[in-house]
């Protein structure tokens, strides 16, 4: 048998069929068709539209291993169609109308709204990423006690926290801290952007600081790129900067993978997304030395995030 048509009317299914070769396809109209024959289903209508199952963001989660290529509409937390990629379920986006121009304000998926500078070829957030959710709209797990944020490193699952675990302090000024297994999904900057390399930190600081001109260098580097990129204000110890490009580098501090803080006032690190080992390449800017550091640091700490175009 080559196909099966099924014929749709007044909720009355008729069922023809006919012969063409071997193999077979279904057609399901309104009017009679002839499904082509490269498909195994064909849906054909000029008045009406095709449903595909409808789930919450929580049954879709529940679905007990989701196919690869499975496809469903969520009706909530970023209302959109999903796909399950064979890893995690992912937003099926996007068309983009338009031509980005940097300097144009961006949201991520929860809504937040990120300015942006241009920096000789680069454009980068002029703030911190502050997202709760990846971009597909799959909640990031929030850590709010030392012991959770240990376990997530133990589990190499993503995770990020508030400074301090304070939300209502840090969170609209400093952001998020995120470990490294979060930068790691690659979903967490929004689409068209992502977490830098650790090459792209390095093209940043070498043209605000000539100086530093040795990309393998580590420790602290150059004259004066730190005190460049901070913001004018918000660091304590006298270390404001004089923002020269509009980076607005502000002090949130860190979230070791031990019990202790490295406070918000005095302190900024950026991760890359480039690893070394069980650590990855970061860097960091204090309020008590003029110059930008670049260090490794392991995968379970707490760091800011900037996001930059792809």
């Amino acid at each position: 048998m080559k196909g099966l048509i099924i014929k749709v009317f007044c909720g009355v299914f008729s069922v023809f069929t006919y012969f063409y070769g071997v193999s077979q396809s279904v057609g399901i109209s309104e009017t009679l068709i002839t499904p082509d024959p490269s498909s195994v289903l064909e849906v054909s209508s000029t008045t009406k539209g095709m449903l595909i199952p409808r789930l919450t963001m929580a049954q879709r989660d529940a679905i007990s291993a989701p196919a690869t290529g499975l496809l469903i509409y969520q009706l909530d937390n970023d209302p959109f169609f999903y796909y399950y990629d064979g890893t995690q379920w992912s937003k099926l986006c996007c068309t983009v109308t338009g031509t980005f121009s940097c300097g144009s304000p961006v949201t991520d998926i929860e809504g937040n709204v990120y300015q942006t500078v241009q920096i000789g070829t680069q454009c980068w957030f002029t703030s911190n990423l502050r997202t709760t959710k990846y971009k597909n709209g799959t909640s990031i797990l929030r850590v709010t006690d030392h012991t959770a944020w240990t376990d997530a490193d133990a589990s190499s699952t993503g995770a990020y926290c508030w400074p301090h675990y304070d939300s209502t302090a840090y969170a609209a000024l400093y952001g998020g801290l995120y470990n490294w297994y979060a930068v790691n999904t690659g979903n967490l900057c929004p689409d068209g952007w992502h977490v830098p390399t650790d090459a792209e930190w390095y093209t940043l600081e070498n043209f605000v600081d000539a100086t530093i001109n040795n990309p393998a260098a580590t420790g602290y580097r150059g004259t004066d790129a730190g005190t460049k990129l901070k913001a004018t204000s918000g660091w304590m110890s006298s270390g404001n900067g004089t923002d020269d490009y509009g980076f607005a580098a502000l002090p949130a501090g860190s979230k070791p993978v031990t019990a202790s803080w490295n406070s918000p006032g005095n302190t900024a690190y950026w991760w890359s997304t480039t690893s070394t080992g069980t650590d990855a390449w970061l860097r960091n800017i204090v309020s008590w030395d003029a110059r930008s550091r670049r260090d490794a640091q392991p995968h379970g700490a707490g760091f800011s995030v900037r996001c930059i175009k792809d």
